[in-house]
Parts: structure tokens; sequence; C-alpha cells
């Protein structure tokens, strides 16, 4: 799902991943520049709260220079640089967390 902002507010997309156990992790990010900050959050809704576990899911650094696109269908996470070149992609395998796959390798998603 896909928020669009209107100058006052951020825009934000949002992405669901499954787990092994029927939970969800929720992915919120947006990578619009042009008034915000770029950001990527994950969260797991646990005792009737949201509860953030970037750390625990998330292989990589984020990096707030490249685009993390998040997927409308599938589950790959596709990291693209400034020049708009893919980096990696972030494959959701089903684990319970992400998978750095480098360029010209399969994602199996």
């Amino acid at each position: 799902m896909e928020v669009s902002g209107d100058g006052a507010q951020q825009s934000m997309t949002v992405c669901l991943f499954r787990c092994p156990n029927g939970s969800y992790v929720v992915a919120i990010g947006d990578y619009d520049r042009e008034v915000f900050e770029p950001y990527l959050d994950f969260y797991r809704y646990e005792r009737r709260r949201l509860r953030k576990v970037t750390r625990g899911i998330f292989p990589v650094r984020y990096n707030p220079k490249w685009d993390y696109v998040l997927p409308r269908y599938g589950r790959t996470i596709h990291v693209m640089s400034a020049l708009h070149r893919k980096v990696y992609d972030l494959a959701w395998r089903g684990g319970g967390r992400f998978y750095v796959v480098k360029p010209g390798r399969p994602s199996k998603s």
C-alpha cells in the first residue's frame, strides 16, 4: 500500500511479509528525498502494539542515499543506488528475516 504525502505530510509505503509462525512483519518506508529524510523500518504486532524489529531481520546497515523499493507483489526489496543502478536485493525467504542477494544471482522469490 502506498500513501502519498501532500508536502506537509510524508509519503509512505507499507508492505506485509508473512513469518513461518503465521504472524506478519510490517515494512514501512519512503525514499522520496524532496522534502523529508528517507527511512525504512520493520515492525511486528505483539501484545497489541507494534514493536520495531529492524535490527533482528535486516541483514545490512541502512544507507539513506540508496532507494529501498518495497514490493507491490512478491517478497523482494530492490536496493538501488543514487544513479538508479541495482546494488543488491533483499529477499524474504520465509525464515523470518531478509537475505542479501547480489546482482546476477537468482533471488528465489
